[in-house]
């Protein structure tokens, strides 16, 4: 993807599939207060936890 981990930002397929996965939750548990996160690991650059409205 060439760059860096600071310009990175959240991709539309993966905020797809995350905010899929938090539905299930929501579903399967209704009490739960449900925060969405993608974290991205980025070569030897470390990584980013990006929260996800």
């Amino acid at each position: 993807m060439n760059t860096s981990i600071e310009e990175f930002t959240v991709r539309d397929e993966d905020t797809k599939q995350i905010m899929g996965y938090a539905e299930g939750l929501r579903y399967e548990y209704p009490q739960a207060h449900v925060r969405i996160f993608v974290m991205y690991c980025i070569g030897n650059q470390g990584f980013k936890v990006i929260e996800v409205s």
